[in-house]
């Protein structure tokens, strides 16, 4: 359902949600944080999702994990060219386009 929101750009619902969820007490889990820390990257959200990535594993347990050591993937590239966009950032953009070039013309 997070997911669904930030896909839809309805991030203060996902952020809701996601408050909601933690305060029923269910347990999180990598997924979750994925879901949630994305559309706070895409909307600029800094602050919101420095707070809930410093929570991952000081309140829920779930160590962080780095996606780029694995193999290139069009989902982080993608993501990476849109928090560029968002933050105005047009030489790290044009090497993150490149990326995603390289792995679907």
């Amino acid at each position: 359902m997070i997911h669904g929101y930030a896909e839809n750009e309805y991030v203060e619902q996902a952020i809701s949600l996601y408050k909601d969820i933690i305060a029923s007490g269910v347990k999180h889990d990598g997924v979750t944080f994925v879901a949630i820390l994305t559309p706070c990257s895409h909307s600029g959200l800094v602050y919101a999702g420095v707070e809930i990535f410093n929570s991952m594993e000081h309140d829920h347990e779930v160590k962080p994990k780095c996606l780029m050591p694995y193999k290139d993937d069009l989902v982080v590239w993608g993501d990476l060219v849109s928090s560029c966009q968002v933050h105005s950032n047009v030489r790290l953009a044009k090497k993150a386009a490149e990326g995603l070039f390289h792995l679907d013309p």
